[in-house]
This record gives structure tokens, C-alpha cells and sequence, in this order.
């Protein structure tokens, strides 16, 4: 159940995504740079490591919690 949960959120929605987006730009400048594109570089690992640091701050917090109710 865990891999097609990771293949799905990982691979085929980010694969998605960055297609539509890119058909996007192409729909929406005349010239389409490097810049236009830059940010579908670093876009999921960037959020990946939002997600990474916001569940570590959010484990440690329900933990500080626990240990000062108990």
C-alpha cells in the first residue's frame, strides 16, 4: 500500500504538474527563457523540505506536549 502511495504523490502528480505548468508557459510568453522555467527545477524538492522540517518541528512539539501532561 506504501509504494503506490509514494509512486503517486512522489513521480505521477509531480510529473503531472510540472507538464501542465510547462504547457502553460509555453501558451502564456512569446519568449520562454530559462527564468520561466527555473522555478520547475526547485519546486517540489524545495516543498519536500518544507514538508521534512514541518513534520520534525510538529513531532517534536506533540512530544514536548506529551511529556508536560504527564
Amino acid at each position: 500500500m506504501k509504494i503506490p502511495i509514494f509512486l503517486l504523490f512522489f513521480i505521477l502528480i509531480p510529473y503531472m504538474s510540472n507538464t501542465i505548468e510547462t504547457k502553460n508557459i509555453y501558451k502564456k510568453f512569446i519568449i520562454v527563457d530559462g527564468f520561466n522555467l527555473w522555478y520547475l527545477i526547485f519546486k517540489y524538492p524545495v516543498w519536500w523540505s518544507i514538508g521534512i522540517l514541518e513534520i520534525l518541528f510538529l513531532s517534536k512539539l506533540s512530544k514536548k506536549r506529551i511529556a508536560t501532561n504527564s
